[in-house]
């Protein structure tokens, strides 16, 4: 793979990735009650971790279009992989150390996981 294919890839990939996130974010924020619903978390969710959660989405979507912008501003990708690996590592705190086994800290784990080594091997083919 040459490497024009491999930054077109990663540009497509996190445009993708930014809209993708800001569905989300808008989702936390417009339907909180029934994004705690279907993750089976205690309802109603505090409105502090929506506000949280909320700002992490818009975030991760204004990295991942700047990264589409400009592929060469590792930065970008670097603040991306660093939240996704914190991300990972605080779902598996959650549910290993500090709340219950909730199946929905796996599944961020999980979703998570994917976003970061997809990120990260898409920036590697750049």
């Amino acid at each position: 793979m040459t490497s024009s294919i491999g930054t077109r890839r990663f540009t497509v990939a996190m445009r993708g990735f930014s809209w993708l996130y800001l569905a989300g974010g808008l989702a936390f924020l417009l339907m909180p009650n029934v994004v705690s619903h279907v993750l089976v978390l205690a309802s109603p969710i505090d409105r502090f971790w929506v506000a949280l959660s909320v700002s992490m989405m818009a975030m991760l979507a204004y990295l991942s279009r700047e990264s589409s912008r400009d592929p060469a501003n590792t930065a970008c990708v670097k603040a991306h992989l660093l939240s996704k690996t914190v991300s990972v590592a605080g779902f598996l705190f959650a549910y290993l150390i500090v709340d219950r086994p909730l199946a929905a800290y796996l599944v961020g784990a999980g979703v998570d996981l994917a976003i970061l080594l997809s990120v990260w091997r898409l920036w590697r083919g750049v």
